[in-house]
């Protein structure tokens, strides 16, 4: 029988201080992770602007999005610790570039969003959009709007999302640049002094004008609790029947929603997927085998456009590598490696709420080292589900 004794009653007392001390510092943790930016010159070719004030008009001041932290990936809120008219203004006014021509922008943020998710490995992504406006005496002129975003898979997304945040800013500032819209402005130069821009006075009457401003929000780009702007899909199930002139075949398929890895309109997604192909009984008939098996493994790149809100065409093309075996009727085997490849062009109709059913038709065209057969074409069937 165990009989305590007051050292060890006085080592339980402490274990049980220690863990309670452990999980109040779990639960009373900062409720709020503050984002500081760096600050790193910014390079925008061609241009002829600067940014005078940053200017807050989204419709949620509170944060700008969440994060997970821990090792239980607990959602905490997100934001700058000076508020964001102030960590904005002062990053450009550290970071950009100003000679004296360059025409003086008022920047006013409207939406502005970070967003962390775990699915087999961690996404964290950054959504902006902001206005451009032209100080004119004591009017505010909107002369540009532009949205960007931002997207990271990796094991700890979190320290990103400032790198993040400043590529969607750049790139803004890029399409504004190329719009055309900026003008330079005329130097007034006095006797015995260098040539310097005249700039609005009222900079400040016109930030106060903007902040009390509304937003309209725009449904088609924004999901139904504004939080965030809504990806085409984030996850995807489909499955797939094919059907050709020498196979029938399924697929399983997880489609995942990236575009880090984009060219123009096009764009990347991950996907893993598993198939099962089935030749037509009448090949074999030919041949001196009575059965055959062969499997296969290799990379599919997967290669998307979006056509509108709904409707995605993919360009998929693939190697692989595996082995055959094929059977005699004396039921003898032969055995040997195969080399394989693939090519799949079809629409996908994806839903735009969270979640839906998806459905899909298109072609593909397969090559193979086979000993019973060289080539496919059929088509392909596509229905999945989005959540």
């Amino acid at each position: 029988m165990f009989n305590p004794t007051s050292k060890s009653l006085s080592l339980i007392r402490c274990t049980i201080i220690l863990l309670i001390a452990l999980f109040a510092c779990y639960t009373l943790q900062a409720q709020e992770y503050y984002i500081k930016l760096k600050h790193e010159p910014i390079i925008i070719p061609g241009q002829n602007f600067y940014i005078t004030e940053v200017v807050d008009g989204r419709l949620n001041q509170t944060d700008i999005g969440f994060v997970q932290t821990g090792a239980f990936n607990k959602k905490v809120r997100a934001d700058f610790e000076h508020g964001l008219a102030t960590e904005l203004t002062d990053y450009f006014r550290t970071c950009q570039t100003v000679f004296s021509n360059f025409e003086p922008i008022l920047l006013r943020v409207t939406y502005l969003d970070i967003y962390e998710k775990t699915t087999f490995n961690e996404l964290g992504r950054v959504d902006i959009r902001v206005e451009f406006y032209r100080v004119v005496d004591d009017m505010v002129i909107k002369i540009y709007q532009a949205d960007a975003y931002e997207e990271e898979y990796g094991m700890d997304v979190t320290k990103g999302h400032e790198k993040r945040i400043r590529k969607v800013l750049t790139r803004c500032l890029n399409d504004f640049a190329k719009s055309g819209v900026t003008r330079e402005i005329p130097l007034v130069q006095t006797e015995n002094e260098e040539a310097i821009p005249k700039e609005p006075q009222s900079g400040w009457m016109a930030q106060e004008e903007l902040e009390q401003t509304p937003v309209v929000v725009e449904e088609t780009h924004f999901s139904a609790d504004k939080k965030r702007i809504t990806a085409p899909w984030a996850d995807n199930i489909n499955f797939m029947y094919s059907t050709g002139f020498n196979t029938t075949g399924f697929q399983i398929q997880y489609l995942g929603w990236a575009d880090t890895i984009r060219h123009g309109q096009w764009f990347m997604p991950f996907t893993y997927s598993f198939s099962f192909y089935a030749i037509k009984p009448g090949l074999l008939n030919n041949t001196d085998y009575q059965s055959m098996t062969s499997i296969t493994g290799g990379v599919l790149l997967p290669f998307c456009m979006r056509l509108n809100d709904h409707l995605y065409l993919s360009l998929q093309g693939g190697l692989g590598i595996g082995f055959e075996s094929l059977q005699y009727p004396d039921e003898s085997n032969v055995n040997h490696f195969i080399f394989d490849a693939t090519a799949n062009q079809y629409l996908m109709l994806l839903p735009v709420k969270n979640a839906g059913v998806n459905l899909g038709i298109g072609v593909y065209e397969y090559f193979v080292t086979s000993r019973v057969y060289s080539w496919d074409v059929g088509l392909k069937f596509m229905f999945g589900v989005k959540f």
